[in-house]
């Protein structure tokens, strides 16, 4: 499903216009990535957790070149399914 895709499934689903779930699911959208740029998680009750995950820094390896190089310490969002969302799907 693509952005499109879930704005119009929440209007259908609200009755409202594509216009105004756009806006609604922006709204969401924009929370949960304020949140998370914050260093908070988000947990929505039956559905799953975001978290931030630190990647630490390390050595690799340029491929083309052989040369080692230095990759810096990252961050990355990971999502956790509750359990109720698991049994859904299984």
């Amino acid at each position: 499903m693509t952005k499109t895709e879930l704005i119009a499934l929440v209007a259908e689903k609200t009755g409202k216009t594509n216009k105004a779930a756009k806006a609604d699911v922006e709204t969401v959208l924009n929370a949960i990535l304020d949140t998370l740029a914050e260093g908070e998680s988000v947990a929505i009750a039956g559905f799953g957790n975001f978290d931030i995950k630190t990647r630490a820094a390390r050595k690799g390896v340029n491929p083309a070149t052989k040369e080692v190089i230095d990759i810096p310490e990252t961050k990355t969002v990971t999502f956790k399914a509750t359990k109720s969302l698991r049994e859904k799907l299984n």
